[in-house]
């Protein structure tokens, strides 16, 4: 009877978060669909919705429809094909309607997060995590951005799902179901279309594969089916689409955006520091540089040559600009992006930058900026719970170490190989609260889950001292 109320009081606070959720997203979304619909389009959108619009209406791949010949290369197919299919039904491509789908979506994404906090811990947790990431101001706009965070997000979580899910069951049901492994390289492989950014992911998972298959005892030749079958999607989509690229184009790159982000930031973060100048100026520099180029496949080479070269040159700036980034990217509270959709003002920034900003000054105190900096304090206690709950448990997992009681369990190494690549490829001198999105969830289930256990230990604790205490007494 006790655990019938349990499970019914989890459903109503699922579901009362979930419905709280879409209320907010969907207020939000009635409200700039209403006022100022150009809100949902940030710099970005606009090489989205031109490639999904010359996919839509001449059904190709190119750079927009008034460049029929010029393929895109800088864009990969993930999310205009996305576009694309909502804008079937009338033709033309409604980002109004594109950003409710995206509220939708995301309401998939808080259903997932709930799974795995029950599957790895217990309810208690996947309920703090799904408020956890409800909370997370980066991830609340921009589900309601024309962009592609929120599908990406997504296909990472459900790969993450579906590896937890195959590696937990017991390991006479693990044998079979290496359908699993398809599926799981289906998924990077869309992930990969997507956003290039999971491009090197297989490596590592693939590692990962061998290192599990050794662990428990596998033949080599379960191993090697198990990595052909997991390789198997990603060799035909994603190197498909670099060999369509190659064949149309002659640079064999699966998106030119890679070579970009090398040299245009990476390498300018480096040239900003080393030689003391604006990181815009140094991306002034180096734009120089390439535009004597008569071709955009010299231009790529070129950028993807020299990119490295300056990375190497200078180790230590390379390491200080990565980890500047990661900072920015895990730290930065995101209400800026919030307060575009709640103004219209595409320049929005942050309410604590504004502070800070001695040209600007601090914002006015009206009624409109009480809410933005209500959403500034919840962004920064959000991020002190995800950040404390973690340090929790990392210092409960350090103590089981210690203590000679640790266990390498594969969900939880999936779980940090995910964080960890997506934080260090994501990192840089571009980077910011925005890249955080795909991995919220990851991070608010370990901070849902260190808090769980530091409240659960003072619990047994101060039980045990009732207990002593009560012995005392009789």
């Amino acid at each position: 009877m006790k655990n019938g109320k349990g499970k019914r009081r989890t459903a109503l606070w699922l579901g009362v978060l979930l419905l709280s959720s879409l209320f907010l997203k969907g207020v939000l979304w009635y409200d700039v669909a209403r006022q100022h619909p150009e809100a949902f389009l940030r710099p970005d959108s606009a090489s989205y919705l031109e490639s999904a619009t010359a996919l839509l209406t001449l059904g190709r791949f190119v750079v927009a429809p008034r460049l029929p010949d010029e393929p895109m290369l800088f864009r990969t197919p993930g999310y205009p094909a996305f576009l694309a299919v909502m804008g079937l039904p009338t033709g033309t491509i409604d980002a109004v309607v594109v950003v409710f789908i995206q509220i939708l979506l995301h309401l998939f994404i808080l259903l997932l997060v709930y799974w795995l906090g029950v599957r790895l811990w217990n309810p208690a947790v996947g309920i703090l995590a799904v408020a956890l990431v409800a909370l997370d101001m980066p991830t609340f706009a921009y589900t309601l951005f024309v962009l592609s965070e929120t599908q990406f997000a997504l296909l990472v979580l459900a790969l993450v799902v579906l590896l937890v899910r195959w590696s937990t069951q017991p390991a006479g049901g693990q044998a079979k179901a290496l359908w699993t492994w398809f599926c799981a390289g289906l998924l990077l492989a869309l992930a990969t279309l997507t956003r290039p950014i999971s491009y090197y992911l297989p490596i590592p998972l693939s590692l990962l594969c061998m290192w599990y298959g050794w662990w428990h005892g596998w033949s080599w030749r379960q191993v090697i089916v198990a990595l052909i079958i997991f390789l198997c999607p990603i060799l035909i989509l994603v190197g498909g689409w670099q060999l369509r690229n190659f064949r149309l184009t002659g640079i064999n790159e699966f998106s030119t955006v890679t070579a970009t982000n090398l040299f245009l930031y990476r390498g300018a973060g480096v040239v900003a520091l080393r030689d003391g100048i604006p990181f815009e100026t140094a991306q002034e520099e180096l734009r120089q540089e390439i535009a004597a180029l008569p071709t955009r496949k010299e231009q790529v080479a070129y950028m993807k040559t020299a990119g490295f070269a300056l990375l190497r040159q200078s180790p230590l700036l390379t390491v200080r600009t990565q980890i500047e980034g990661a900072l920015r990217m895990l730290l930065g509270p995101g209400d800026g992006a919030l307060r575009i959709l709640l103004t219209g003002n595409v320049t929005a920034a942050s309410s604590g930058w504004q502070l800070l900003d001695a040209e600007d000054g601090p914002p006015t105190s009206d009624h409109a900026m009480l809410w933005h900096w209500g959403v500034l304090g919840v962004a920064l206690g959000e991020l002190f719970v995800i950040y404390s709950g973690i340090a929790w448990w990392l210092w409960f997992a350090l103590r089981r170490v210690l203590a000679n009681r640790w266990q390498i369990e594969f969900a939880h190494v999936v779980l940090w190989l995910a964080l960890s690549y997506l934080i260090v490829i994501s990192a840089g001198p571009e980077a910011n609260s925005r890249f955080r999105t795909p991995i919220v969830p990851l991070l608010a289930l370990y901070g849902a889950a260190g808090w769980q256990m530091a409240v659960s230990k003072r619990q047994n604790a101060s039980d045990k001292e009732a207990y002593e205490n009560l012995n005392v007494v009789n």
